[in-house]
């Protein structure tokens, strides 16, 4: 039941952000964190709770691109990526595309914050991310 309200929360936060209400989607995507984030707390080697908070952290990530708060994405960016990673390693079919689409998230607020670097290296992560997935026959 917990997990199904993540799931509705998230996608929520990502509706608002697709008309444009950031404020709501920002608001609904912490909601969305914080439920998943006590589910995680509950079973940390959970995989599914795990990939419910990087999801709620990608729905955020994407209310703060729009609002051009991109200083505030970086958080949440880096940790979606991280906890995707994570779930990729044990689901690539299920989490591997989200992990690369965090990783792209990831490169663009790199980007638009200076630091050309490290948003070279995500992008290029993400790539092998779509490469590795693609070589194993995962789409």
């Amino acid at each position: 039941l917990r997990a199904g309200r993540c799931r509705a929360l998230t996608t929520l936060s990502e509706v608002h952000t697709a008309l444009g209400q950031v404020q709501e989607a920002i608001a609904t995507a912490g909601e969305a964190e914080s439920e998943s984030a006590a589910l995680l707390a509950l079973d940390p080697a959970s995989v599914d709770s795990r990939g419910l908070l990087a999801e709620a952290l990608r729905a955020e990530v994407q209310a703060l691109h729009l609002a051009q708060r991109f200083t505030d994405s970086l958080p949440p960016a880096l940790q979606a990526a991280t906890e995707l990673e994570r779930c990729a390693a044990v689901d690539p079919a299920r989490h591997g595309r989200n992990w690369a689409r965090a990783l792209r998230a990831l490169s663009v607020t790199q980007q638009v914050l200076g630091d050309r670097t490290a948003s070279i290296a995500s992008a290029r992560a993400s790539i092998a991310a779509m490469q590795d997935l693609l070589e194993r026959g995962i789409e």
